[in-house]
């Protein structure tokens, strides 16, 4: 073959069927399809952080002041969130299921957590108190979408 005149073994064929599809519009998803969120923000996504936070916290809250009582429930939610992050992955995510009871645990650590912030805020009037309720009203919230609006999005095995 001359110079350029046979198909060279490394050239892709192009068809005109392959033609006909890169020129079709892609398919529109059904109005089901459009409306619905596929959200990968699981519980274990923030949490983490959380627990961190609460967990420094309370060690700053025991150096400075000597509050058994910020230790005890700071590093205590801490590690009682971080075992129940663990299990949700766990159980949930590794089997691609969404396991909540672990979810509502959090929910009920982080909303009690609010509470008791938001006490110690009122009668001490600290802001760095007032900014741990909020903290923990948001988990609290983030929890409660979790547990009720989330619609978790698995790949599929190729």
């Amino acid at each position: 073959c001359a110079k350029g005149s046979c198909l060279d073994a490394h050239q892709p064929v192009v068809t005109t069927a392959a033609l006909r599809r890169a020129a079709d519009p892609p398919a529109q998803p059904s109005t089901a399809e459009a409306h619905t969120v596929r959200s990968t923000m699981y519980d274990f996504c923030f949490t983490p952080f959380y627990a961190a936070l609460l967990a420094l916290g309370g060690i700053i809250g025991f150096v400075a002041t000597g509050s058994f009582v910020s230790l005890g429930l700071g590093v205590g939610a801490a590690a009682a969130l971080s075992a129940l992050t663990y299990s949700s992955y766990r159980l949930g995510y590794k089997r691609r299921t969404h396991f909540k009871p672990p979810v509502a645990a959090q929910l009920f650590i982080a909303a009690a957590l609010a509470v008791i912030m938001y006490q110690r805020w009122a009668a001490t009037g600290k802001v760095h108190i007032a900014a741990g309720a909020l903290v923990s009203a948001g988990m609290a919230a983030y929890y409660v979408w979790n547990l009720t609006l989330f619609a978790p999005h698995y790949k599929r095995a190729e």
